[in-house]
């Protein structure tokens, strides 16, 4: 990530934007002319920085592993970029290392001594600890390719030796607990009632979701109910499909999980084949593509002009229907019927 960004403003030609060749030659960086170098930038980088570093259980061991350090002490790393570049383009800056959830912790700041320049960042930075992870390896989180660099499925850790099931439930925790508490910046005296809310529609099966009745479970509004599943879905856990013309914050016509990989790490199992045909060909189109939930149950309206109907096999299917058909056990289309797995390429 921080490689990535780095890219955008290093070694950029004449012809780049102004907003970027600015900031590569740090020109006019305090007249605020440039709209890339927003003191207000730095400091949600720091401040999300400062919710995962105050949260973030290091003691915690897995096989002997306190497996929690590494992205520990790469978010640290972040954070000491992120004042790096503030000293580098304004001089002297508020150092601040507690999460900012409300006013009254910058109203308690004391700015007086905790001011950083060029002449005291650096002793900051280790009084803050940060060479004790100098020698922190990079956290792991599996390979993305096989040796010819191909990618194979969403997870792509199922090419590691260890447990893929293991390491799914890993991931999946990890996105809630950092992608939607850190990000959202979520108390985390709320990650529990997350999880429950996570597993209860994981396992309602493809009905259609009762909000009122989560929120009564949960022992919370319906609008907070409906604020995390947006939250879930915008982690990548779940699809939430809408009828043509609806959206957020409306309750959707259909919770699917965001792939059908997760719908096998979660026990009782309420699904059947036909939702995990439901939920491959959701996940294969909503990247480019708009899905809506159309007709009875089995019917999606894709770029609201497609009507495409999920079938197991092609037999008895109406070959001079409206629909077209996505159909599981079938090797060649013919007609308004398409084999579901060539769906498949447009991940």
């Amino acid at each position: 990530m921080l490689a990535a960004a780095m890219t955008t403003v290093m070694a950029q030609p004449s012809v780049t934007t102004d907003t970027r060749y600015a900031i590569s030659n740090f020109h006019d960086p305090a007249d605020q002319s440039c709209s890339m170098l927003q003191v207000s930038d730095y400091y949600n980088v720091i401040n999300n920085c400062n919710f995962y570093l105050h949260n973030a259980d290091t003691a915690a061991v897995k096989s002997n592993i306190k497996f929690m350090v590494p992205e520990y002490a790469q978010v640290k790393a972040v954070r000491a970029w992120a004042y790096h570049q503030l000293v580098k383009n304004y001089k002297e800056v508020p150092y601040i290392t507690e999460p900012v959830s409300n006013l009254g912790v910058i109203d308690r700041f004391d700015y007086a001594n905790n001011l950083i320049n060029k002449d005291n960042l650096v002793d900051k930075l280790i009084a803050d600890g940060i060479l004790q992870y100098l020698d922190t390896p990079y956290p792991q989180y599996g390979s993305a390719s096989d040796t010819y660099g191909k990618w194979k499925t969403d997870y792509p850790f199922f090419l590691d030796k260890a447990n893929y099931s293991e390491n799914l439930l890993k991931n999946m925790n990890m996105m809630i607990e950092v992608d939607i508490l850190l990000v959202k910046q979520i108390e985390l005296k709320y990650l529990a009632k997350i999880k429950q809310l996570f597993y209860m529609l994981t396992t309602s099966g493809s009905s259609v979701p009762n909000v009122s009745q989560l929120a009564q479970e949960l022992g919370m509004s319906r609008a907070t109910v409906m604020h995390y599943i947006k939250y879930l879905e915008e982690a990548r856990l779940v699809n939430m499909i809408y009828g043509k013309g609806d959206e957020f914050p409306k309750k959707p016509a259909r919770v699917l999980l965001h792939n059908s990989n997760l719908m096998y790490s979660f026990y009782p199992r309420c699904f059947d084949e036909h939702d995990v045909l439901e939920t491959f060909f959701c996940n294969t189109l909503w990247k480019d593509h708009k899905v809506n939930k159309h007709g009875n149950l089995c019917s999606f309206l894709v770029d609201e002009q497609l009507e495409f109907k999920i079938a197991e096999h092609s037999t008895k299917l109406k070959s001079k229907a409206k629909s077209l058909y996505a159909v599981n056990q079938c090797d060649i289309g013919e007609g308004n019927q398409i084999p579901l797995w060539i769906f498949g390429f447009l991940y």
